[in-house]
């Protein structure tokens, strides 16, 4: 519990003192999301970039993780591939505006990997797979790839996008505290933290 909420409240500082830099090089540079009363309903243009510092933040707390122990940081090593290609689809699209087929190819990459390292959907509902991959892969690649676009989808809306990606993220840590997933707990709080930083702002 004290680590959670120790990563949330570092997080929500990194962000908090880092977003404001961004924001205003982000305004000077010219890269800005302008609105276009369809999806991207925001009033104003708005900065993009907004996962640099989530990026900074999540480095920044993973430096820190062989401090909490050898166990923990054998968890996180094999997430930073996916983790880093994600972020690099990110940062593209919002420099370039990728194709929908480029942001899921690479999605799927990402997600792929964290299956390959032991990430699965092994159970619905009480029923089991076994080693059965080929409904495992399918299922959790896809599980993966509708929660990363269900919040794209409400990428355009700014402030409010946010605000329902931080409740998620706190159902995310009730679920990970029943099944005593800790390490997602744990990120769970760091991602909880920056989310807050960014709307502090």
């Amino acid at each position: 519990m004290y680590s959670l909420l120790y990563l949330a409240v570092l997080s929500f500082a990194i962000c908090f003192l880092l977003t404001p830099v961004v924001r205003n090089a982000m305004h000077r540079v010219g890269v800005l999301d302008q609105p276009d009363r369809a999806r991207k309903i925001h009033n104003r243009p708005i900065p993009r970039l907004a996962g640099v510092p989530i990026a900074v933040a999540s480095l920044g707390l993973l430096a820190l993780t062989p401090l909490r122990g050898t166990e923990l940081l054998l968890q996180i090593m094999p997430l930073l591939p996916a983790a880093c290609l994600v972020f690099v689809i990110g940062l593209l699209d919002d420099l370039y505006d990728l194709k929908p087929w480029q942001k899921i190819g690479g999605q799927m990459v990402a997600a792929t990997w964290r299956y390959y390292y032991g990430f699965r959907i092994q159970a619905v509902a009480g029923f089991g797979f076994g080693e059965a991959h080929w409904i495992m892969y399918p299922l959790t690649v896809g599980w993966l790839l509708a929660c990363a676009n269900a919040f794209n989808l409400i990428d355009g809306v700014g402030r409010p996008g946010v605000r329902r990606g931080l409740l998620s993220d706190d159902d995310d840590a009730d679920f990970g505290v029943a099944a005593r997933q800790y390490a997602a707990v744990d990120s769970d709080g760091a991602v909880g933290g920056c989310a807050a930083g960014l709307l502090a702002v």
